[in-house]
């Protein structure tokens, strides 16, 4: 017996090492390669287990024709993991019997309106935070990407957002309702949404590389510059200004920072002997609350397919081979990030990258998840694999687009003259979109948003190629639909969809 004792000590003694072997010079091959192989200019890493960081690290440069190091300081646009960070605020004030989570929201917003009169009514706080009012995926881009309107306006024009699925019937991820949970901050502290994660979120956990605004990524001194594939090149691209979505989706962080944030959560709502979070609201924000539609997984991913998915309040909850995980991901024009957390592993692991390649991100998370859930034994290099899908899906997409946007154009003309078509067109959550007339070619103008500027090009027919002067959006077509008059009756477009906006939301009619 006594020999069986000393023997599991013995085992248990080598299981503690093995990170420690595994996360050095190993793992840092494994890293650049998917980093070569995805053409990643920098990646930064954090790993938590067992309450220590016990790796931050950087890996490559912070912009692909620079110089300057990736490491564990670098801050990155963690994009919609924000979205934890306002639940949990929002956890703080339920712990404090400021709100209770299935309050109404219009109890302390009196104003908010969505579109259908009896969701105004009945949709909560929970409502706001998993996904189920009812709106379509990445519902009301097209008025807030890249807009100049406030946070206020852009939920004041929730109200025009037609539903995509009947309340609470169906999950559809998005950002909207996120945004005007952050207003509920305000509402009952008198501190701004930005201030209050400051002070009662960044700070008391260390978070010292951690911002909540475009102005600390741009001050932030050891900062990522975004990268995205454009024409099928790597190249960087201007950081997008997200403040006015700040409770979805601005804050900025680093690796050292994600692992302060992970470990609290990890301990039961416990930093540094703090309690900011009870036990009780770190369940209830990674407790199942809305079930999301398990995907289909091609067979090369078969073994990571979950048995379950759901999404909390602010985090996605699953499994990951027989192992709960409490994840989000975040995507902001050129970088990327994820965040995962195995309570049963006391394990967390955050990467963030600058460029927008999702599955090294998986490459990375699966190879760090393996590593205690298979303890060491054949750990799968992913790479390969995600590099298949990523370039069957880019197949597919091109496909796509020449079904759907670029058949060969026939010569026939227009309808109208250029002239008729020129004018003002009306969406009501969008409001006005302008088409001009510049030295005889089209033009087209959402006076909000400088970025949805773009030259129009005779394509076929009523059909127009989408130019935009933002080289990030995606070329597509603009349509000059006819009514029963036979005069112009208003826009349709058809634009692939980007991450955050879906153009065939749109319903713009000629004023």
């Amino acid at each position: 017996m006594k020999h069986i004792v000393c023997y599991l000590v013995l085992f248990c003694c080598a299981l503690q090492a093995l990170p420690a072997q595994t996360f050095d010079e190993e793992f840092d091959e494994y890293v650049k390669k998917g980093m070569a192989a995805f053409e990643v200019p920098g990646l930064a890493i954090s790993i938590v287990k067992d309450g220590e960081c016990i790796l931050s690290r950087g890996y490559g440069l912070r912009a692909a024709t620079g110089t300057e190091a990736v490491d564990g300081d670098t801050v990155f646009g963690i994009a919609s993991i924000s979205k934890s960070f306002t639940a949990t605020a929002l956890g703080m004030l339920v712990e404090e019997g400021k709100l209770r989570w299935d309050d109404p929201v219009r109890k302390y917003l009196p104003d908010f309106k969505m579109y259908d009169p009896y969701v105004t009514r009945e949709i909560t706080i929970r409502d706001l935070l998993t996904h189920r009012c009812g709106l379509g995926g990445i519902a009301g881009g097209t008025f807030w990407y890249g807009s100049d309107l406030s946070s206020t306006e852009i939920v004041r024009r929730m109200e025009y957002v037609k539903p995509a699925m009947g309340f609470r019937g169906w999950f559809a991820y998005q950002s909207l309702t996120f945004l005007a949970a952050g207003q509920l901050i305000p509402a009952v502290t008198g501190m701004s949404w930005f201030e209050f994660i400051k002070k009662r979120i960044l700070k008391p956990m260390d978070m010292n590389r951690s911002s909540v605004s475009i102005d600390g990524i741009l001050h932030a001194g050891n900062a990522a510059v975004p990268h995205a594939r454009l024409g099928g090149r790597v190249s960087p691209v201007a950081y997008r200004d997200y403040d006015n979505m700040a409770p979805a989706v601005s804050i900025n962080s680093s690796a050292g920072d994600m692992a302060h944030y992970m470990m609290m959560f990890l301990n039961g709502g416990i930093y540094n002997g703090e309690q900011l979070l009870t036990p009780g609201t770190v369940y209830e924000l990674t407790t199942p609350q809305m079930l999301v539609p398990l995907p289909d997984l091609p067979p090369q991913l078969e073994e990571t397919k979950p048995m379950f998915c759901s999404y909390g309040l602010g985090w996605f909850v699953q499994d990951y081979k027989k192992h709960k995980i409490i994840a989000h991901g975040g995507q902001i024009d050129g970088l990327f990030s994820l965040a995962i957390l195995v309570p049963e592993l006391s394990l967390g692991v955050a990467v963030m990258i600058n460029q927008e390649e999702e599955g090294l991100l998986d490459a990375v998370t699966n190879r760090v998840m393996d590593v205690y859930i298979d303890k060491g034994k054949d750990v799968k290099d992913w790479i390969p694999i995600y590099v298949e899908l990523k370039n069957m899906i880019e197949d597919w997409r091109q496909k796509k687009a020449v079904e759907l946007y670029w058949r060969p154009a026939q010569p026939r003309p227009a309808s109208w003259s250029f002239q008729k078509l020129a004018g003002t067109y009306h969406d009501e959550a969008v409001g006005d979109i302008l088409i001009g007339l510049d030295r005889g070619s089209l033009t087209l103008a959402f006076p909000h948003t400088p970025s949805f500027s773009a030259q129009l090009e005779h394509w076929d027919k009523n059909n127009f190629k989408i130019n935009w002067s933002d080289p990030y959006i995606p070329s597509g077509l603009l349509e000059f639909t006819q009514g029963t008059d036979n005069h112009v009756k208003g826009l349709s477009f058809k634009v692939p969809e980007m991450e955050d906006v879906d153009f065939s939301e749109l319903n713009a009619v000629r004023k």
